[in-house]
C-alpha cells in the first residue's frame, strides 16, 4: 500500500515538475522570441503634420485640426532612393491633459485619464483615414499619398497638448520569418512626424520648460 501511494506521489511530483518546465519554457520563448536579426533595411526621414487652431483664445465647441499627407514614395537614406509603402502608415495622436512637462522620448505614454473617457473630453472627426482608438489612426492611400485629416472638437475646459508620432510602416514587403527579428526601430524604419503648427500656446501651458520654447513635437492648447 506504501509502495503505491509513493508511486503515486512521484508520478504526480514528475507531472508538476514537467508542466512547470513547459509554463517555464513558454515564458522564455515569449521574453526572448528573437534567435537571429538581420540588419533594418530601410531608413525613412522626417514628415510634416499641419496642426492648427483658428484663434488663440480657445473655447468650448471650438475645434483642433490635424491634416498629415505623405507621398507613397518614402525616400530611403539607406538606399538613398525611394521606397513605395503600399500597405499601412498608421498615426499614434496622443491628446492629454497638461499636468506637467512631458518627458523626453516617452511620447508613447498615454494619458490614462483621458484615453479611457476621450469622448467625454473631444469629439474626433475623421476625414481622411480610419480610426482605430482614440489615439490610433490609419492613414489613407488616396492618388499615391497618405493621408490623414482629423478634427478635435473641444467639450471641457483646461489645458492639453498634442503629440504625433508613426506608430507603423508596412512597405509590402515579405514578413520575416518566425523567430527572425530586425535591428533598430523595425516598426516605423525610422520615420519621425515634426509638427507645422498655427496658434501654438505651448509656452503657456508649460510656462516653466525651456525644452518646449521651440517645440516641434507638441502642440500645446488652453480652453478657457
Amino acid at each position: 500500500m506504501k509502495k503505491r501511494n509513493l508511486s503515486t506521489y512521484f508520478a504526480l511530483l514528475f507531472l508538476v515538475v514537467n508542466a512547470c518546465s513547459c509554463k517555464l519554457l513558454g515564458i522564455e520563448n515569449k521574453l526572448i522570441p528573437c534567435q537571429t536579426y538581420v540588419s533594418q533595411n530601410h531608413k525613412f526621414g522626417q514628415y510634416i503634420a499641419e496642426v492648427k487652431a483658428n484663434k488663440m483664445a480657445l473655447q468650448i465647441g471650438d475645434t483642433i485640426f490635424l491634416n498629415l499627407k505623405i507621398n507613397q514614395q518614402f525616400y530611403d537614406s539607406l538606399i538613398r532612393q525611394t521606397v513605395k509603402v503600399s500597405e499601412k502608415v498608421a498615426l499614434f495622436v496622443k491628446v492629454g491633459n497638461a499636468v506637467g512637462p512631458p518627458k523626453a522620448g516617452n511620447v508613447f505614454a498615454t494619458d490614462t485619464t483621458i484615453y479611457h473617457v476621450f469622448d467625454q473630453y473631444f469629439t474626433t472627426r475623421v476625414l481622411k483615414g480610419s480610426k482605430n482608438d482614440a489615439y490610433l489612426f490609419d492613414c489613407a492611400l488616396k492618388d499615391g499619398f497618405w493621408e490623414l485629416a482629423l478634427q478635435y472638437i473641444v467639450l471641457k475646459k483646461g489645458k492639453y497638448d498634442l503629440s504625433v508620432s508613426f506608430k507603423q510602416i508596412q512597405t509590402g514587403e515579405p514578413p520575416l520569418p518566425k523567430g527572425v527579428c530586425m535591428t533598430g526601430d523595425a516598426e516605423v524604419l525610422g520615420a519621425q512626424v515634426t509638427l507645422n503648427t498655427l496658434n501654438n500656446q505651448i509656452n503657456r501651458v508649460y510656462p516653466t520648460s525651456t525644452s518646449l520654447t521651440l517645440s516641434s513635437d507638441h502642440f500645446g492648447f488652453i480652453i478657457e
